[in-house]
């Protein structure tokens, strides 16, 4: 049912955007259907098209009504087929509907002037003697359009035209009297040929028999003229351009046929031909009736409908309407009066979801769409959301939220006094106090907004941190409103927003904050020396005779650290060493008398040098190194270098060669103690792999070639 609920909502928004020019579009299109249908009505067509309408309508509900995918995909298909096979079921339709159109826009015509005299006047003879006689005859005087394919029902003769010739075709119980007469120009193409019956009601007589009806269908699909002398009657009548004129005497028939060999004086051409055929077509009968009315109502609104139908499934093929959602689209206020300000939070954005064609809604900017909250009337309650900036073709289908509550108060404004809060106080050093009180310049702000909030503020409050602060200072602060119990005041202006304030800040005359320094007493260990002392807390603030202050330098000593012999990182809690009548304080404020000493003692990094002999690991025999002994430059602490120099042999230097025969340069490794890095000079040597499988055999001296392993 959603489907269906979608299909209706297009149709909706379709209909709501009708303009002049598709009003103008859909009466076209609504005539053209008219006629059409007028025209078919009483044709074999007409059936056809109302099982047409009928499985159409059946097939549409139910894509609409039910979601069936498979159905629907199969009956595009079957659509397609339909589409083909129009063309052939109403063939004979189309084919008239096309020779009408060509004798519409036809361009040229025959001089047949001269014919008038060959032809007319044996003509007007035989009719007469066949109505004198009671014989009946049907007579085709061809046109500008051939008719070839009328000869080709009859009996060709080909002869040239005479009243004898047309009397014996159409002599009672002559082979040939039944059927028409073809006669093109002046001769008698073909006899006994059968006509096309017309179609439509012959209003002119209810009581005429199928050579009328011949007479006149044959007239309807070409520009011929027929000539039909009634057998009960001897009546003569003529029939042109679907229009049949009874009961003609000798000078109108000659009229006529003179008309026809001159038809630059009475036939319609172009537009003149399509009112004469609408004018035909439209034309109620001669004595209109009930039923006659109703049904020129009903095809009046099935066209109607039709003409409908087509507009929608034009233009939901070509260019169908959509949905799309607009995403933070800005939301404004609008029509605020000037006494009364806004007191309610809005949301920022809103959703807007926008209906309308295809090519419209790619050419819409989502920039220019604003939502909007008119407030003009000033009144507290529900406001809904408008939409600006769609272009005239789209439409607001959702808005989200659609409706905000809007709350106004009016405007009200006071002065409130400033007052400076200090904090981070507990952060100053002891060395140091807060002088005077602190002020701010202006003393007081202009606070402005809403008549509640305005009431509710208590003090202007502006608060410095004083945490890295030792001197006095002079800055500009923010100013934060607040009520009694301290809480900040939103939703309102201050003038001005900031505020000077001089807080001052002095020296206290009976302290003074000193480093700690560590006096050292011995030697660490032999190779070891003190890298680093670090005392904990590293300041303390000593208080106490602003006279014996004066005498003490920048630090304060602690009593002395033995480091005799020390080989590793001592941690002593140590006394500090203070003049009679001072208190030494942490930065907390608490009094310290000892404190916690570290002194880092690491061993001396020395550097030396030593040679060792190249060992080979995994060597052919009798393979030889150059040179067989190298150089080590060692650097590391020197009580572990001190234990090498007692034995070497802690460091060794290896090498394993290649076993293929040759001379090659190989690099070295080298093995020593932990903490200890070693460099080897030369780093690469020569190594000789002898051919231990070959017998020796005397030659000339010659340098070995080196080969560079890899």
């Amino acid at each position: 049912m959603s489907s269906l609920r979608d299909l209706f909502n297009q149709i909706a928004y379709l209909v709501g955007q009708l303009d002049w020019l598709t009003a103008v579009d859909l009466l076209f299109v609504t005539v053209t259907f008219h006629v059409v249908l007028v025209a078919l009505r009483r044709s074999r067509a007409a059936t056809l098209l109302r099982g047409g309408f009928v499985l159409v309508a059946v097939l549409f509900l139910f894509t609409v009504l039910l979601p069936l995918p498979t159905f629907v995909a199969i009956l595009r298909g079957f659509l397609v087929l339909v589409l083909i096979a129009t063309p052939i079921i109403f063939q004979p339709e189309l084919r008239r509907a096309l020779e009408h159109l060509g004798r519409i826009v036809g361009f040229t015509s025959l001089e047949r002037q001269t014919l008038a005299a060959k032809v007319i006047q044996p003509i007007i003879r035989a009719v007469d003697n066949m109505t004198n006689n009671h014989i009946g005859a049907l007579m085709v005087l061809e046109g500008e359009e051939r008719l070839d394919h009328i000869i080709e029902t009859g009996v060709p003769v080909r002869s040239v035209l005479t009243t004898e010739l047309l009397e014996t075709i159409f002599f009672p119980n002559n082979p040939l009297h039944d059927g028409a007469v073809i006669i093109r120009d002046d001769r008698v193409m073909a006899a006994a040929c059968v006509l096309p019956l017309a179609e439509r009601f012959l209003v002119a007589g209810r009581r005429r028999g199928t050579r009328h009806r011949a007479a006149l269908g044959i007239t309807e699909v070409s520009d011929a003229l027929a000539i039909v002398v009634s057998e009960e009657t001897g009546a003569v009548g003529v029939a042109r351009f679907g229009e049949f004129a009874p009961n003609l005497d000798e000078a109108s028939l000659r009229d006529h046929l003179f008309r026809f060999y001159t038809p630059e004086r009475d036939r319609p051409r172009g537009w003149a031909h399509v009112f004469s055929l609408l004018r035909r077509t439209l034309a109620p009968p001669r004595q209109l009736d009930r039923q006659w009315g109703t049904t020129q109502l009903g095809i009046l609104v099935i066209s109607a409908m039709l003409a409908v139908a087509a507009w929608l499934i034009v233009t939901f093929q070509f260019n169908p309407p959509q949905e799309v959602r607009y995403t933070n689209v800005p939301l404004l206020v609008e029509g605020i009066p000037p006494n009364m300000l806004l007191v309610t939070p809005l949301p920022e954005t809103v959703s807007v979801t926008v209906q309308g064609p295809v090519n419209v809604l790619r050419l819409q900017d989502a920039g220019q769409l604003r939502a909007v909250v008119d407030v003009a009337d000033g009144q507290t309650g529900q406001y809904a959301v408008h939409v600006r900036g769609l272009q005239r073709e789209l439409r607001v289908v959702n808005v989200q939220p659609s409706t905000v509550e809007v709350a106004l108060e009016p405007k009200a404004q006071r002065r409130v006094p400033v007052r400076v809060e200090l904090v981070g106080t507990d952060t100053l050093p002891l060395t140091v106090e807060i002088g005077d009180e602190p002020t701010a310049t202006p003393p007081n702000v202009l606070v402005s907004g809403p008549v509640s909030n305005v009431e509710r503020v208590a003090a202007a409050v502006a608060r410095v941190n004083l945490e890295a602060a030792r001197t006095s200072f002079r800055g500009e602060f923010p100013v934060i409103l607040v009520d009694g119990d301290g809480r900040p005041v939103d939703g309102l202006m201050v003038e001005p927003p900031r505020v000077e304030v001089l807080v001052s800040i002095r020296p206290q005359l009976n302290t003074r904050e000193l480093n700690i320094f560590v006096p050292l007493v011995g030697e660490p260990a032999e190779g070891y020396w003190v890298s680093q002392v670090s005392v904990q807390p590293s300041k303390v603030t000593v208080r106490g005779s602003p006279t014996v202050l004066e005498t003490l330098g920048g630090f304060i000593n602690t009593q002395p650290v033995d480091i005799s012999g020390a080989s590793d990182t001592l941690t002593r809690n140590v006394p500090l060493d203070l003049p009679f009548g001072l208190v030494a304080l942490s930065p907390e404020g608490r009094p310290v008398g000892v404190v916690e000493v570290t002194v880092l003692v690491e061993p001396r990094r020395v550097t030396r040098s030593i040679r060792r002999p190249v060992e080979l690991i995994n060597a052919v025999p009798e393979t030889s190194v150059a040179p067989p002994e190298v150089a080590v430059l060692l650097t590391g602490p020197q009580p572990i270098l001190d234990a090498i120099a007692e034995d070497p042999s802690l460091v060794r230097v290896l090498l394993q060669p290649p076993r293929e025969p040759g001379t090659y340069r190989d690099k070295l490794e080298v093995i020593v103690p932990n903490f200890v890095q070693a460099e080897v000079i030369p780093k690469e040597v020569v190594v000789v792999v002898p051919n231990t499988t070959a017998t020796p055999t005397p030659s000339p001296t010659v340098l070995p070639r080196i080969v560079p392993r890899r």
